[in-house]
């Protein structure tokens, strides 16, 4: 891969994450005095109800944003997180706020899985790490008795003899789904904005086939991206519904819900925010590091969407352009309204709020008693949830 492909890929994937650990701290306290009743919000949508902290030990400090809510059969959730720099997963008891055990995984040798910056779970037994610049997954097992991942499997998806077209990655907005037999992950495609633009070449999506180890590639990309557009835009979310086993994918200007189902069958469902703005092209310079995020903070787009399946709802999240500057250590920050859109099983729109918080992309995941989203702490000792649940449920 040329120099030029590796700094692309690497801002795709790094940028995020910086403005996200930029804004995270800013955003929590600049708009904490924001009233939620100066925004559009109508119908069905979620109230904040309290906060979830866990302490943060030295094995669980620096942990990363990548976090799992998982039920276990007798009806205990856990939180797991992965911390990138020290090799493990951290498990934690929801209801009790409390830290069950680490595990770690061996990046060489041959229990070895990598340098893990992903990773999802179907069961304990049935744990996906991913390790992105590697381009390979691992099926592991997180055992009762050992402190120590149990590597099953590991399956490549990098054809050597052929350019790197895309970098995998996964997240709570694009989960490592399995179904048919098919490890599915999404990615970051490469885009030569001098020549390619991102309709015909965001090959966005990749899925292997366990039982042959054959892999492929698939464009999620509509025709709306047929205009040149900057790197923020060629991420695409998707959620899993497991009772219909359907993929449902999300593209940040596209009013449009795809969804794929298990005979691979594709459909297409207007969901239209009522704040949604056309957006508009960049015209601007892509080397230009300044214009490329101004271009993406000040107009509407869409955030992720997710699946809950305790109460069967489908959230979309909206960002839209926020109203006031932060200013802290002496730089100004303009950060997103987080909105969201509460939609049930057969995509209708039963509710939506323009504000239900402020920052860069948020962090969340979905438990029994509701939403529960991650807040920066200026305490380096806790991690700490804020938790939105709706009225009645």
């Amino acid at each position: 891969m040329k120099d030029h492909d590796k700094k692309f890929a690497l801002s795709f994937l790094l940028l995020p994450l910086t403005l996200c650990l930029l804004l995270i701290t800013c955003c929590e306290g600049g708009f904490g005095k924001e009233k939620q009743n100066d925004y559009y919000s109508n119908g069905l949508v979620p109230e904040k109800t309290g906060l979830l902290t866990f302490d943060i030990d030295d094995e669980t400090r620096d942990f990363s944003l990548n976090v799992r809510h998982f039920e276990t059969a007798d009806g205990r959730e856990l939180v797991l997180h992965l911390n990138e720099l020290n090799n493990s997963i951290g498990i934690y008891d929801l209801e009790q706020s409390k830290k069950i055990r680490h595990v770690y995984y061996e990046i060489n040798g041959p229990n070895g899985v990598g340098a893990i910056d992903g990773f999802d779970l179907i069961n304990l037994d049935s744990v996906f790490l991913l390790a992105r610049y590697e381009y390979k997954v691992s099926m592991v097992k997180i055992s009762e008795d050992s402190d120590t991942v149990l590597l099953y499997n590991t399956f490549k998806m990098r054809d050597f003899n052929k350019g790197l077209e895309l970098t995998p990655f996964a997240s709570i907005r694009a989960p490592i789904v399995v179904r048919n037999d098919s490890i599915i992950l999404a990615a970051a495609p490469y885009i030569h904005h001098d020549r390619t633009n991102m309709y015909r070449s965001g090959k966005n999506l990749v899925m292997i086939n366990m039982k042959d180890r054959q892999f492929g590639y698939h464009n999620l990309h509509t025709p709306n991206y047929d205009d040149s557009w900057t790197l923020h835009y060629t991420r695409s979310s998707y959620t899993f519904e497991p009772e219909k086993e359907l993929l449902v994918f999300s593209l940040p200007i596209d009013d449009s819900i795809i969804t794929i189902d298990k005979y691979g069958n594709r459909s297409s469902y207007l969901v239209k925010s009522a704040i949604a703005q056309k957006p508009r092209p960049f015209r601007g310079n892509y080397k230009n590091d300044e214009q490329v995020t101004k271009h993406y903070l000040t107009q509407f787009n869409y955030g992720y969407i997710l699946y809950d399946r305790y109460r069967q709802y489908y959230y979309r999240f909206t960002e839209t352009t926020a109203k006031n500057v932060i200013e802290k250590y002496g730089t100004k920050f303009l950060a997103k309204n987080i909105g969201l859109m509460v939609l049930d099983k057969n995509f209708q729109v039963l509710g939506e709020t323009e504000y239900l918080n402020i920052g860069p992309y948020p962090i969340y995941f979905i438990g029994k008693k509701g939403l529960y989203r991650f807040i920066g702490s200026d305490d380096e000792s806790e991690m700490t949830f804020e938790l939105y649940e709706f009225p009645g449920s």
